[in-house]
């Protein structure tokens, strides 16, 4: 299941809400949580906003992200995340 999640996650055309990709998959949203948590601490998924390798390019400490953004995490698939989505 979390192979599916990172799929769906690589053929996402731009942002995707919690919501959106919970409602996407047939899955709870506390389940989708957790499971995002396990993508995180396994290094399929990385925070955009926090810095590092995997950072926004031009992040400007959340300033420059749209409204809201600043407030939500923003994951995004890494250089393993992209390997196992195939």
């Amino acid at each position: 299941m979390l192979r599916r999640v990172l799929r769906a996650l690589a053929d996402v055309k731009g942002p995707v809400s919690l919501p959106e990709l919970a409602a996407h998959l047939g899955l709870d949203e506390a389940i989708l949580t957790a499971m995002l948590d396990d993508l995180v601490r396994l290094g399929y998924l990385c925070d955009a906003l926090k810095g590092g390798p995997a950072a926004c390019v031009e992040c400007r400490g959340c300033a420059g992200c749209p409204p809201g953004v600043g407030d939500r995490r923003v994951l995004q698939l890494s250089a393993a995340g992209k390997r196992a989505a195939g």
